[in-house]
């Protein structure tokens, strides 16, 4: 599907632009209201489905609003020479407590679980 504004983008191009970025940003709503949180994130490919890893440093807010509705949703933008692609993402989070590392008391681990994803590409 194309545009002159945008286009639709593939399942290919799709991967690739979320391999080219590691920031992403949270969209979590608790008690009917939404929180919208940067984050950096990797992705990791498990039975040909994606599965996006945060770390929070802190069990701060966003986590405790996550333990009363884990439906999240993710935005992730890469800009182009004349383009902007957007990468959006909606699952559900898992969290738990990051035990490997030590040094960090309250660091979680948080996996999202996508249900869908969709991109498209702006032009400029």
């Amino acid at each position: 599907m194309n545009n002159k504004n945008f286009e639709v983008l593939s399942n290919d191009i799709i991967y690739q632009t979320i391999n080219r970025s590691n920031c992403c940003k949270i969209a979590i709503c608790s008690d009917n209201q939404p929180y919208i949180y940067t984050m950096y994130y990797n992705l990791e490919l498990k039975d040909d489905k994606f599965i996006f890893k945060l770390v929070s440093k802190n069990y701060d807010e966003k986590m405790k609003y996550l333990e009363k509705n884990q439906k999240v949703s993710l935005e992730i933008e890469v800009f182009n020479q004349n383009s902007i692609d957007i990468i959006k993402v909606i699952g559900l989070a898992k969290m738990k407590p990051n035990e490997n590392n030590p040094n960090y008391f309250n660091e979680c681990n948080i996996k999202i679980i996508p249900n869908c994803i969709t991109g498209k590409r702006f032009y400029f």
